[in-house]
């Protein structure tokens, strides 16, 4: 059965709109507040207030103008009119690392709201995250004109909908087209703050937005469809009944699609594709966009390549993907980002593996558009940055076995990984060659040729991704993130690439059934017999989680010459003695040496700088503290050598935790961190 915006024609009757006038309405302005929050704002670093004299005062401002580091938490005790001067003077990047916009608002509340507003010129980040707690009609006006306004929005939507009403009610014309613009995310997000604001207004306001909320309406009559198209030779779609779906219906389809990417026209497609087969809709999209690139591919009808996007498959993704990258070298980079987005909208796990080829690969705006992307389609797909990165490991064209063969005509050639996804070479005989011989009178040249260059291609492949993928699955391990087993298997198992981490692992369910994957891909004991794993969830081993089984383990990874990515089974472990577990600090480490640069090799396993010190956020809400003298400047590519302090443990909320109070697991990997760094 045909979806209704095919089976007939889906043109409404047209609207007139009513043109206002309106005023925005005095509002009293006020700072907003959590509970503890403007206590822990006033003081950055968690400082604790002294009384300075003035010439104090002005000599922290004074090293902070000249870029020298301060504590960290240095604003504490700086008062308003200090913080003032530093908004106003200092480089934006200092102004945000010391909690200047923070403590400025915490203490002087509306009296610096015009310093924060200049701030945004020059800050916008920085200034934002404190703007966000005032709710002020000047505020949403001063940011009205921007895209700005939007994240602002989030907290004080009714208010920066009354600044933007009037413009968007009022005659038509750039300001309206701007307000319109802007109001367009909140329609969905904030529409009861949009309707309080227009009740504010008046009746007539009101029905404007109750018209402007609701989804924005097809046009009265089809558009004109441009000459490239030809509806007799495109693709007939199918029902999944299997039924064509006859002329017409087809010619209304490809009209909603001219009309992208207008929301409605979106809705509509989506409709469709509920009621038609994928595979023939996708040969629709795909002819459309091969047809537009044909003729020209003139900007105006880019609704052609949007409409790949819309009802492409895999297989247009990666068309997709390719002309991403040729318009881009060619330098047509407006149809590259075009090509970027139509790819976007396919949505599917090989689109997003394309995507991130191009934010891996590609350079300026294009990388920094893809990388972008990929964020909005995680966001979209509630995707976490790890469960993302999953989807994104290419399979460099591997067979389904994990290799890739290099044929030469008569002999061929296999290409294998090792633990580090180091590219492996062997003969048919399997025995392994240390490089590619050199092709001889009787091999074939071009073939041989193309081999040569496929092997440097996935040389210089697996360089790039390697590093990054076993650091995953050693940070996946420490933090005990968990897969189901369905998702083990297609990540993992059945992935050409990451097979080969996996098969050097030890896996464990989460009630402690440990296994591997053997060279035939079935799970295994380590006595070898089968596992099933059913519905339970899986992790990365960490030794203290199997510690019974251990030795057993190692024995049996010794006895198949099995060699591990990272350490995993003869990983450090450590466990607190008694004593030290109560406590919230250890001074084990205090007074040792450490080489400047040393403190970069912390920065993959989740350490950041502090000035003073460096942390570490830990499961469970807590924040591990090391001490270092004398500082490590944040901003600098080679910090100077440091002597370690204490190390401490403390809630992320606020106030101190004990070590016995982490998991065993945690508290073993934050060890064994600090003593790496001072080994």
């Amino acid at each position: 059965m045909l979806p209704d915006v095919l089976a007939r024609p889906p043109w409404p009757a047209p609207r007139k709109r009513a043109v206002l006038t309106l005023t925005p309405p005095p509002r009293e302005e006020r700072v907003v507040w959590e509970e503890g929050e403007a206590h822990a704002w006033a003081h950055p670093g968690g400082g604790v207030d002294r009384a300075l004299t003035a010439a104090e005062r002005d000599a922290i401002v004074g090293k902070l103008e000249a870029k020298e580091i301060v504590r960290i938490d240095a604003a504490t005790n700086l008062e308003v009119a200090d913080l003032q001067r530093v908004l106003r003077a200092c480089e934006p990047r200092f102004i945000e690392h010391y909690g200047i916009a923070r403590a400025a608002l915490a203490k002087g509340g509306i009296a610096v709201v015009e310093d924060l507003l200049a701030l945004v010129a020059r800050a916008p980040s920085c200034a934002l995250e404190a703007l966000a707690h005032v709710d002020s009609l000047r505020v949403a006006t001063r940011l009205a004109n921007d895209m700005l306004v939007l994240p602002w929005a989030r907290h004080h939507p009714e208010t920066a909908a009354l600044a933007l009403l009037p413009a968007a009610l009022g005659p038509d014309g750039s300001a309206r087209r701007a307000a319109l613009k802007l109001l367009a995310p909140m329609r969905e997000a904030h529409e009861g703050a949009l309707r309080a604001a227009a009740t504010v207004y008046g009746d007539a306001a009101r029905a404007e937005v109750e018209a402007l909320v609701a989804p924005e309406p097809l046009p009265s009559r089809a558009p004109a469809l441009p000459a490239f198209v030809d509806l007799a030779s495109l693709p007939m779609p199918r029902a999944k009944s299997g039924e064509p779906v006859g002329d017409e219906p087809r010619e209304r389809l490809v009209q909603l699609l001219a009309l992208l990417p207008l929301g409605a026209a979106r809705d509509a497609v989506v409709a469709v594709k509920e009621a038609c087969d994928a595979e023939s809709l996708a040969a629709l999209g795909g002819a459309l966009a091969e047809a537009w690139v044909a003729s020209g591919a003139e900007a105006k009808h880019k609704w052609a390549l949007l409409a790949a996007g819309v009802l492409g498959d895999d297989v247009v993704a990666r068309k997709l993907a390719d002309w991403t990258v040729e318009w881009a070298k060619a330098g047509t980079h407006p149809r590259s980002r075009l090509a970027l987005e139509a790819l976007s909208l396919v949505g599917t796990d090989v689109a997003l593996m394309h995507v991130d080829r191009v934010a891996r690969t590609m350079k300026g705006a294009l990388k920094t558009h893809a990388t972008a992307t990929l964020e909005a389609i995680a966001a979209e797909r509630e995707l976490t940055h790890e469960e993302l990165a999953d989807r994104l490991v290419p399979t460099l064209g591997l067979d389904p076995s994990g290799a890739a063969w290099l044929d030469f005509g008569p002999r061929r050639f296999r290409v294998s990984f090792d633990e580090a996804l180091v590219p492996e070479l062997f003969d048919e005989s399997g025995q392994r060659l240390a490089r590619l011989p050199r092709p001889t009178k009787t091999d074939d040249a071009a073939r041989a040729a193309r081999a040569s260059a496929l092997l440097k291609g996935l040389q210089s492949d697996a360089k790039k991704i390697a590093p990054d993928q076993v650091r995953r699955l050693e940070r996946a391990m420490c933090t005990q993130r968990a897969w189901s087993a369905s998702e083990l298997r297609r990540f993992f198992v059945e992935h050409p690439l990451m097979v080969h981490l996996a098969r050097r692992l030890v896996w464990v369910t989460e009630d402690g059934v440990a296994f591997r994957v053997t060279e035939d891909r079935t799970l295994a004991s380590d006595d070898d017999r089968e596992v099933t794993l059913g519905a339970a969830r899986v992790r990365i081993a960490h030794p203290l989680a199997v510690v019974d089984r251990l030795a057993a383990w190692s024995a049996l990874f010794d006895d198949y010459r099995i060699v591990q990515p990272f350490l995993q089974l003869a990983r450090e472990t450590f466990r607190l003695a008694p004593d030290d577990a109560r406590e919230s600090s250890l001074p084990r480490f205090a007074g040792r040496a450490v080489a400047g640069e040393r403190f970069f090799t912390l920065k993959h396993r989740g350490w950041g700088f502090h000035d003073y010190a460096i942390g570490k956020a830990l499961r469970g809400g807590f924040l591990a503290m090391l001490e270092t003298e004398p500082g490590l400047a944040f901003l600098t590519s080679r910090p100077l050598d440091q002597t370690v302090g204490d190390l401490s443990l403390r809630r992320s909320s606020g106030g101190p935790a004990t070590f016995a109070e982490l998991d065993p697991i945690d508290a073993s990997e934050l060890i064994r961190d600090v003593e790496l760094l001072v080994k």
